[in-house]
Formats: structure tokens, C-alpha cells, sequence
């Protein structure tokens, strides 16, 4: 099964919004339910694993990254967080965290919508919706 949900809160994340921007469709995400979260006990955590980009997203990331005070060397450290999923607009946060606790864990990929936003787009093997 195929779903997907917006993304949000990049902006507290810097430089996530450049790097979304600069990332291509179908990049790899990686998922992380966040129950200590203090705002969203069912907050989803989204991340990214930029250690295999290519050269062409560093040449066009790394304005934006100057901008933002950060080194490539510190982005390549660790999947980075950039983002949450989108549960107020959706609900499904709440669901993909129920189904990630009970084990259940989506192959997540970026995705945009019509307008340009950015979604996650998970796709779970049956019987793991």
C-alpha cells in the first residue's frame, strides 16, 4: 500500500528547506517515531541520509548551507532530521507511529505535491499498513 503525508516544521531545522529544495524526487527517507517529543507524543521524526548525494547537489546546496551556518562535513556525521510528518493535516503521523512501534517500517521516499510542497511518501509491504 502507498500513502503519503506532507512534511513540516522545516523551518526549525536549518538548512532542511535548501536541502529539500535541492533534493531530487524519490530520494530515500529514513523514519522515525519521536515518543518523547514534547509538543506530540506521536510525533514522526524525518530524515535523510545525504552521505551518497552527488556532486551536482553539493554545488547547488552549498550557498545555502554557508547561509546557514552549517558544514557539509557535519551534514554527512548522521541521517539528519529535517522535518516532521504532517499529522494535523492528515492524521496519519498517529499512524504511521502506532504502525512503526508495533514494528511495521515503511520504505519512505520524497515526494511533491502539485504546489511544490513536501510530502514523504511510504510505501508499506501488505499486511504492514
Amino acid at each position: 500500500m502507498l500513502t503519503s503525508a506532507p512534511i513540516v516544521g522545516m523551518h526549525f531545522r536549518p538548512p532542511a528547506k535548501a536541502l529539500v529544495a535541492a533534493l531530487p524526487s524519490g530520494t530515500p527517507l529514513l523514519l522515525e517515531p519521536e515518543p518523547t517529543n514534547q509538543y506530540d507524543p506521536f510525533a514522526v521524526k524525518v530524515l535523510v541520509d545525504l552521505s551518497d548525494m552527488y556532486d551536482d547537489f553539493w554545488d547547488e546546496i552549498d550557498q545555502a548551507l554557508g547561509l546557514a551556518g552549517v558544514e557539509k562535513d557535519e551534514l554527512l556525521e548522521a541521517p539528519r532530521h529535517i522535518a516532521y510528518i504532517d499529522k494535523a493535516k492528515t492524521g496519519s503521523a498517529m499512524q504511521v507511529f502506532a504502525a512503526m512501534t508495533a514494528g511495521h517500517v515503511p520504505s519512505a521516499r520524497l515526494g511533491f505535491d502539485g504546489n511544490g510542497n513536501a510530502l514523504v511518501t511510504m510505501s508499506w509491504e501488505q499486511g504492514n499498513e
